[in-house]
């Protein structure tokens, strides 16, 4: 899955991370590593477009300094928007 900031053109291949039910369920929120966040030149809370087996939108949020920058943290209403499974590049 690749995830380009809305007016930079960069884009950068994550590994789609599933959520726990909790506070970003189903709100079309993903998660990202500050890392990550900052390489797309992006800010908390823009619109990404997300393109998997399908491309949807989501806001985007910085995730805390422990995830892993090579995945995205998505829920299962954004999973299936993309038509990916949990896992999936």
């Amino acid at each position: 899955m690749t995830a380009p900031a809305p007016d930079s053109g960069q884009s950068i291949q994550l590994r789609a991370e599933a959520t726990a039910v909790g506070i970003d369920a189903r709100r079309g929120l993903v998660r990202i590593a500050p890392s990550v966040l900052a390489a797309l030149g992006a800010r908390p809370y823009c619109v990404v477009r997300l393109t998997g087996a399908k491309t949807t939108g989501a806001l985007v949020a910085q995730s805390g300094d422990d995830q892993d920058p090579g995945a995205i943290r998505v829920d299962d209403l954004i999973l299936g928007n993309l038509g990916v499974a949990p896992g999936t590049l």
